[in-house]
């Protein structure tokens, strides 16, 4: 389990034996039913959770309680609410098990001694926010400048194992358009309608 969870932060930056064994003791294991939620909207974000094995919703929910998935985090991927993790605000969103999930989880005093304790592990974490950033950004664009045919196209694209492990109704949220169109579109796309959105997808 932390081996998975070295062999991702590899990827980044190197690690000593001395810097694994301090994100060893830094880290717990949680284990989540489906359904389960991890983080409650208007709460506090107390843990950052990296994600062994399973998958998360993050949604946000307005009075009246329409959902919107921002994110779907899957295995080696993060779930946190940003803001209120490091700002100690009321959380924005929530972060919901799909599936059963396995996730480490770290508190904020922990995460930031163990980054006094384990420089390379900030850097680490700095560049996976800057890789977020960089997807939010790109999230924003498809939902501006593509049609939802072309958004689901990309997403099946750019997600092809998540299409079997999510329910439509999640998917059709995270596209912002309703199960009844995204079930429209599946329709079309398996007569061929669909052909004339490829040319765009990389333009998004």
């Amino acid at each position: 389990m932390f081996n998975q969870f070295f062999e991702t932060i590899k990827r980044f930056v190197p690690l000593s034996t001395d810097d694994q064994a301090a994100i060893t003791a830094a880290f717990r294991v949680c284990q989540l039913r489906k359904k389960e939620t991890l983080l409650l909207q208007g709460s506090m974000c107390m843990s950052a959770s990296y994600i062994v094995k399973g998958l998360l919703r993050v949604y946000h929910a307005d009075p009246q309680d329409n959902q919107f998935v921002l994110k779907f985090a899957t295995e080696n991927e993060w779930a946190v609410d940003l803001g209120s993790f490091f700002n100690q605000q009321a959380a924005i969103v929530t972060i919901e098990a799909v599936e059963a999930t396995k996730v480490l989880y770290t508190d904020h005093r922990s995460l930031l001694a163990l980054f006094g304790q384990v420089p390379a592990f900030e850097r680490y974490v700095r560049l996976i926010q800057q890789q977020a950033l960089v997807d939010m950004q790109q999230r924003l664009l498809s939902v501006m400048r593509q049609t939802a045919d072309q958004r689901y196209l990309q997403f099946i694209m750019t997600y092809p194992a998540l299409v079997q492990r999510l329910p439509q109704k999640q998917i059709a949220s995270y596209l912002g358009i309703s199960p009844e169109f995204l079930s429209k579109l599946r329709g079309q796309m398996s007569r061929g309608a669909t052909r004339h959105a490829m040319p765009f997808l990389a333009q998004a």
